[in-house]
């Protein structure tokens, strides 16, 4: 910002190296944050609107569930277990609704009708829950061929 500004008129030669260490710490800090802390995502299906819809790209703490920093209410991405006819477990996006305190969480979906949650498939262990949801980066309506300013930056806690 302006400060970086003022500091490099006034620090002739040294201000320039100070921007490029100060960008080379901050990029560090983004690739070590993004390998074992963080995770992006998209929202592909309608199934926890209006809190989140399709085209959002959501910021994912990878560190909170295994730290058991999770609180009803939060979104969390989780393998589902094992349904009846279906290869494989599903990667979800849900809401905690209850955390009974034995090593599972009980998950809903905002859209019921539109994707299973803990209803179709019972409580999932919480190692299999992988990231909470933070914040909306970025957000693009696909139809319309916009962005969506007003999602992005909001706050998913």
């Amino acid at each position: 910002g302006i400060w970086l500004r003022v500091f490099l008129r006034t620090t002739p030669g040294k201000g320039w190296l100070l921007f490029w260490v100060l960008l080379g710490v901050t990029l560090v800090q983004v690739y070590v944050w993004a390998a074992h802390v963080g995770a992006v995502g998209r929202v592909a299906g309608p199934d926890m609107s209006p809190a989140l819809v399709p085209g959002d790209m959501v910021l994912f703490n990878r560190v909170a569930p295994a730290r058991g920093w999770l609180n009803k209410g939060d979104m969390v991405l989780a393998y589902a277990p094992e349904m009846d006819g279906q290869a494989g477990r599903s990667l979800l996006l849900r809401r905690v609704s209850d955390l009974p305190g034995n090593g599972t969480v009980v998950l809903a979906c905002d859209e019921p009708d539109k994707g299973p949650d803990s209803s179709h498939f019972g409580p999932v262990d919480l190692k299999d829950v992988l990231a909470r949801a933070e914040v909306v980066y970025w957000s693009y309506d696909n139809k319309e061929g916009s962005m969506r300013w007003d999602r992005v930056g909001l706050a998913l806690r």
